[in-house]
């Protein structure tokens, strides 16, 4: 009997070792936070709109930095989704890699452009519907990850409109671009604005702490906003992307921060 006790020990004390291995690798391997998420959703929006910056026309089209940020934003997207061992995400972030390889049957220079518009009109569509099957995935991750205080929350919602208004622009801004049902139009532009606006209001209002900190960011959009609601064919891709950028990456930046502060 005394030996039957021991054995049955020795098995409960062998499964929760089992059980503590498995909780520590889930915690390892476990789910992006909202913060996280948020992050790869601006790096997925910003090398998308680094692609098209690269190839736009009506900008200032071909340069090697705009290449290079979107390698950087896509290499760190496959980092933290092989992190978070999820084989889903790790797809789509490979579908958007492949869409941009297939942009090699775009031309590579401005003077071979002359020649082969509709390219563009067959090419772009895949990269940007890549965007949005990887944005989808990542939102509904978002969504379905623990809440975060409201101020942190408002600051994600912030960052991802501006992502949105951003890359809407580098699409409508793109000649021959093809994939007009992804441009928000004006109805959807100016309650998007609208959003925006009352967004930085509430974060501010909301938490005293930031305020200061978003005096830039709200004087960046409030700079390029006319260029983004009455383009009217005058377009400066490379510019409302400078300013947005920076937006975008202070936002996620103070979110961060809230996120790491102690509560009370």
């Amino acid at each position: 009997m005394k030996r039957d006790n021991n054995d049955k020990s020795r098995l409960l004390n062998y499964l929760l070792i089992l059980m503590l291995l498995a909780c520590a690798r889930g915690e390892a391997l476990g789910a992006p936070d909202r913060q996280a998420l948020q992050e790869m959703r601006t790096m997925a929006t910003m090398a998308t709109v680094n692609v098209l910056l690269y190839y736009n026309l009506n900008g200032i089209p071909y340069e090697t930095e705009n290449l290079e940020a979107f390698n950087q934003n896509l290499n760190r997207l496959r980092e933290l989704s092989g992190q978070a061992d999820d084989a889903s995400l790790s797809e789509q972030v490979r579908r958007l890699d492949d869409a941009v390889a297939d942009l090699k049957h775009l031309p590579q220079t401005v003077a071979d452009s002359r020649s082969v518009w509709p390219a563009y009109a067959r090419w772009l569509p895949g990269l940007i519907e890549a965007h949005v099957h990887l944005e989808k995935s990542l939102s509904e991750r978002y969504d379905a990850a623990p809440e975060v205080a409201q101020a942190q929350s408002g600051l994600h919602v912030l960052s991802h409109d501006i992502g949105r208004m951003l890359l809407s622009y580098q699409m409508a801004s793109f000649p021959n671009f093809g994939g007009d049902i992804w441009i928000l139009d004006e109805q959807a532009l100016t309650a998007l604005d609208t959003d925006i606006e009352q967004r930085f209001a509430e974060v501010a209002e909301r938490d005293g702490g930031i305020a200061q900190a978003l005096k830039v960011p709200l004087r960046d959009y409030r700079f390029v906003r006319r260029r983004l609601l009455e383009p009217a064919g005058n377009w400066a891709p490379n510019a409302v992307a400078l300013y947005l950028a920076k937006t975008v990456r202070t936002l996620d930046g103070e979110g961060r921060r809230l996120g790491n502060r102690p509560p009370g």
